[in-house]
C-alpha cells in the first residue's frame, strides 16, 4: 500500500520458534518484464495470489500479477500504461468476475484512475479518471484499496477534495458514476493512506495527519446519511501517523500506528466502535522491532502483523499479539537483504501470505509466506501404515495386465490444514510402469483423509521399482517418499505357480497346510481390508499354519517365491 515504505522476507531463520518457517515464494526481479515493488496485500482466487505492483512491465508503470500456488510460478496478467493509469500502491478486490483497483498516477490529468479487469475475458477498463480538487471535488492520488458494498466501490484519496486533504468517495459498478461522499479537513483528520473497514452498517478508518495534534485520527462514516464522526485524536503518547486498515472482532476495532508510543516506534491499539475506551495494547520499540505500517490480521484470537524497522537486524520483523493473554511475540527478525513491507497479511490454509516492495537480488520486492500451523501427514495402504521412505510391494502381475492399490493420506494434526502441493500433487520419479490414476485432494482438514490410487502395469518379466513423491507442508516429512516394487511375469508362469502350490484344507478350522516345490520367501495372511494379520515365521516346503486364534472370516494368503507371488482366498470356519 504505502509507497514511502515496505518490508521483508527470508527462507529459514535459526532464531525462529520451533518449526517456524518464513519462505520466499518468488523474488519479483527473477522474471523478465515481471512487475516490481508490490506495496499491499495479495488476494487468493482459486489457486492464484493476485496483487498490483508499482513498477515493472515494458514501460515500468506497474502490473497486475498473479502467483500460481500449484506451479510455483509468477505470471504477468496485465501491463499498465499511461492511458490505463499507473504506479498503483494498493491491491485489488474481486466480485467473482472482475478485479477492481486504483492507480496513483495516470489518467488524463496524471493524478490517478479507477479500473476493472475481467478475469474471464482478460479485458481492462478504466472506470474513472480523477480530476483533483474543486467541484466536483473528486480527489487525487488514491493510494489504498476499494471495498465492495452492493453495487458500489468505496475508497479514499490521500489528497484532493474540497480542502486538498483527501476525501471519501464511491463509484457505482453498474454505470461507473462517481460520487464524492465527504471532504476531509484538518479537524477531521487528513491524508488517509489506508483502506476503509465496513462492519455491515458503517465504515471505519484512520488518517495519517490532522486532528487535534496533527497526528491523525480514527473515524466512523455512515454511508446512508453521509455523516462523518471523529472517534479519536491520536497524540504522540498514544500513537500517531496511522497507515493501517482497521480490523474488528465484533466488539473492538484494532490497528497500529507507525509513530508515537513510549519509544516513538508506534503502538498496537484498540477502541470501541463508539469511540470509547481507546487503549494502547503494546508499545513498539526499536530493540524488538517497530514502525508497523500495515493493518493487522486476526487469526484464532491473535493479531498478526509486520514491522519495518529495528529488531535483531535493524529491518523489523513479523509479530503476534495474543488477545487472550495480552502477550507480544516476535515470530521472526528480518535479515539485512530484506527491506520494507506495508502488506497486510492474508491468512489461508496454515500460512500468512504477504508482499515486500524491497528485497531480492535487485531490491525489487518479493512474495512470501509464513507457516503458522503445522499439519501431520500419515500414509497407509489398506490398514498398513507406510512410514516416510517406506516401501509397498505390488507383488507379481502378469504382463499386459495391471494391478491397482489404494493409498490413504490422513492429516493427524489437531490444528492446521494439510496441503498437498503441486500439479499434479502426486508424482513418480520414473512413471513408466507405475502411474497415478486417482489423485488426492489438494487440501485435507485436520482429522480427515483423502485417497489416491496407483497402478502397476508390468511390461515384461522382470522386477520393477519406482519412487512416489508427495510434496506437503508437514515440515518433518516433506517430501513424503514411498518406494514402489512390483514384478512382471507371464500368465503361464503365474498359472504354473498356482498349479505347483497346494493349500489345504480350505475351508479350515484349526490348521492350514501349504506345500510348495521350493521354500517360500515369505507367507503372509491378510484380512479382506488389506490389513496383515499374520506373518508366518520360517516357512518350509511344507508349512503348517495355526489359525485357531483367528475369528471366523475370509482371509487372503500371500505366498511369495522367487518366481512370483500367489494370492489365495482362505475361509476360516
Amino acid at each position: 500500500m504505502k509507497h514511502i515504505i515496505a518490508f521483508l522476507l527470508i527462507i529459514f531463520l535459526s532464531v525462529f520458534p520451533a518449526k517456524a518457517q518464513l519462505t520466499i515464494l518468488t523474488h519479483l526481479d527473477e522474471y523478465p518484464n515481471a512487475g516490481h515493488q508490490p506495496h499491499d496485500a495479495v488476494i487468493k482466487i482459486d489457486h492464484y495470489l493476485y496483487t498490483l505492483t508499482a513498477r515493472g512491465g515494458p514501460r515500468n508503470w506497474g502490473e497486475i500479477i498473479r502467483y500460481d500456488l500449484l506451479t510455483d510460478s509468477l505470471q504477468s496478467v496485465f501491463y499498465l500504461r499511461d492511458t490505463t493509469g499507473h504506479y498503483p500502491y494498493g491491491s485489488v478486490v474481486y466480485d467473482g468476475t472482475n478485479l477492481y483497483g486504483m492507480t496513483n498516477r495516470g489518467g488524463r490529468l496524471d493524478i490517478g484512475t479507477a479500473f476493472k479487469f475481467n478475469l474471464q475475458d482478460s479485458t481492462f477498463h478504466t472506470m474513472f479518471e480523477f480530476t483533483g480538487q474543486g467541484p466536483p471535488n473528486e480527489g487525487t492520488y488514491p493510494d489504498g484499496n476499494f471495498i465492495i458494498v452492493g453495487d458500489y466501490l468505496y475508497g479514499m484519496t490521500q489528497v484532493g477534495g474540497a480542502h486538498i486533504l483527501g476525501n471519501i468517495f464511491r463509484i457505482k459498478i453498474s454505470d461507473w458514476t462517481f460520487e464524492n461522499l465527504y471532504d476531509l479537513d484538518s479537524a477531521d483528520g487528513t491524508n488517509p493512506w489506508a483502506d476503509l473497514y465496513y462492519d455491515g452498517s458503517y465504515f471505519y478508518g484512520v488518517t495519517s495527519k490532522g486532528g487535534a495534534t496533527d497526528s491523525g485520527t480514527i473515524f466512523k462514516f455512515d454511508p446512508g446519511t453521509k455523516t462523518y464522526t471523529k472517534l479519536h485524536d491520536f497524540d504522540k503518547p498514544s500513537g500517531g501517523w496511522a497507515f493501517c486498515t482497521l480490523i474488528s472482532d465484533g466488539t473492538y476495532l484494532y490497528g497500529t500506528t507507525m509513530r508515537g508510543g513510549n519509544d516513538g516506534q508506534g503502538v498496537i491499539f484498540r477502541i470501541e466502535k463508539d469511540g470509547s475506551n481507546y487503549t494502547v495494547l503494546y508499545h513498539f520499540s526499536y530493540t524488538t522491532g517497530g514502525s508497523p505500517a500495515a493493518g493487522l490480521t486476526l487469526v484464532d484470537n491473535a493479531l498478526y502483523g509486520t514491522m519495518i524497522s529495528g529488531g535483531a537486524n535493524g529491518y523489523g520483523g513479523l509479530f503476534k499479539y495474543d488477545l487472550a493473554t495480552n502477550t507480544f511475540t516476535v515470530l521472526c527478525d528480518f535479515p539485512s537483504d530484506i527491506s520494507q513491507s506495508t502488506s497486510t497479511l492474508l491468512f489461508y490454509n496454515n500460512y500468512l501470505y504477504g508482499t515486500s516492495s524491497g528485497g531480492g537480488p535487485h531490491d525489487q520486492g518479493s512474495i512470501y509466506r509464513f507457516q503458522l500451523y503445522y499439519p501431520e501427514i500419515s500414509v497407509s495402504q489398506g490398514q498398513n501404515y507406510i512410514p516416510d521412505s517406506g516401501s509397498v510391494d505390488f507383488g507379481t502381475v502378469p504382463t499386459n495386465t495391471h494391478k491397482d492399490l489404494t493409498f490413504t493420506i490422513t492429516n493427524t494434526s489437531s490444528k492446521g490444514v494439510l496441503n498437498i502441493w503441486g500439479n499434479p500433487n502426486i508424482t513418480l520419479k520414473d512413471g513408466s510402469v507405475f502411474s497415478v490414476v486417482q489423485y488426492p485432494a489438494s487440501t485435507i482438514d485436520q482429522g480427515a483423509s483423502s485417497n489416491f490410487v496407483v497402478r502397476f502395469k508390468a511390461q515384461d518379466t522382470q522386477n520393477y521399482a519406482d519412487t512416489l513423491i508427495i510434496r506437503n507442508d508437514d515440515p518433518d516429512e516433506n517430501p513424503y517418499i514411498i518406494v514402489l516394487h512390483g514384478k512382471g511375469a507371464t500368465a503361464t508362469a503365474i498359472e504354473d505357480l498356482d498349479n505347483e502350490i497346494a493349500i489345504y484344507p480350505n475351508p479350515c478350522k484349526n490348521y492350514l497346510f501349504v506345500r510348495t516345490p521350493q521354500i517360500p520367501q515369505s507367507i503372509s495372511l491378510y484380512d479382506i481390508s488389506g490389513k496383515r494379520v499374520m506373518q508366518v515365521p520360517n516357512p518350509h516346503a511344507l508349512t503348517r499354519i495355526n489359525l485357531t486364534h483367528l475369528p471366523q472370516a475370509t482371509y487372503v494368503l500371500k505366498i511369495k517365491t522367487k518366481d512370483g507371488t500367489l494370492s489365495k482366498r482362505i475361509i476360516k470356519q
